[in-house]
């Protein structure tokens, strides 16, 4: 096994999922997990981000109406630049398991490949959570 070929994937596999994660933080102005972002794949709650942004700037009528606009105008760009990643994000996490695999004995390849069967469900449940 050459190990510098798993460490290179492993670090390839790790750094497009900090980008990813970054980048949706950065998009999103704040880190978007539960009550709005990556975690609202079904539906986006304006309420929550509304209501926090209505008691902490002490919101009128006016700005509240207009600021739920851009809310949900912005997310729904944030959903079609998403859409539009996600297929390049899983061609890359593709390729870093296949190289991976090209190194692994084929034990290993099996354990691996159970691996990542249990990240996916694991991944699945916590979003049906929310």
């Amino acid at each position: 096994m050459n190990l510098k070929k798993i460490i290179v994937s492993f670090l390839i596999g790790l750094l497009a999922g900090a980008a990813l994660y970054k980048w949706s933080a950065y998009y999103c102005g704040f880190h978007c997990h539960g009550k709005w972002g990556w975690g609202m794949h079904r539906e986006f709650k304006t309420g929550k981000m509304l209501e926090k942004y209505t008691k902490k700037l002490n919101l009128t009528d006016d700005q509240k109406q207009k600021i739920e606009k851009i809310l949900n105008d912005n997310f729904q760009q944030f959903k079609e630049l998403k859409s539009k990643a996600r297929p390049q994000f899983e061609e890359l996490k593709s390729k870093t398991h296949l190289e991976i695999k090209k190194i692994l004995s084929p034990e290993q390849t099996v354990k691996f490949e159970k691996m990542i069967e249990e990240r996916k469900k694991k991944r699945k449940k916590r979003f049906e959570t929310h």
